[in-house]
């Protein structure tokens, strides 16, 4: 009856914390943020970019009608664990999605 019991235990914790653990993996962001163009990728430039917060991001899936240089963005984002690497030197940058995006000039 212990083994039953240990087991009954580890599923009430799992049921219990997982989904305040995973919700806390997966949290959105709001900036506003300015959409600056760094170069063509092919010839080591890092194509466009966002830069908020005093850094500059890669965005991996930024919209192509946001693809304006100077352009003046409200977006909703997620933090990824991946690097972006470009340009001469060689520069690496945090990726983030994008969520939503909003014009804001």
């Amino acid at each position: 009856m212990s083994i039953a019991r240990d087991l009954m235990k580890r599923i009430f914790f799992l049921s219990a914390f997982l989904p305040l653990l995973l919700s806390g993996c997966r949290h959105d962001t709001f900036a506003e943020a300015r959409v600056r163009y760094a170069g063509d990728p092919d010839t080591n430039g890092c194509g466009y970019i966002l830069e908020f917060a005093g850094e500059s991001f890669h965005p991996v899936d930024l919209d192509p009608q946001f693809q304006q240089d100077s352009l003046e963005l409200g977006i909703t984002f997620r933090y990824l664990e991946t690097v972006y690497t470009c340009g001469i030197p060689e520069d690496s940058l945090r990726e983030i999605e994008i969520l939503e995006a909003e014009i804001t000039d």
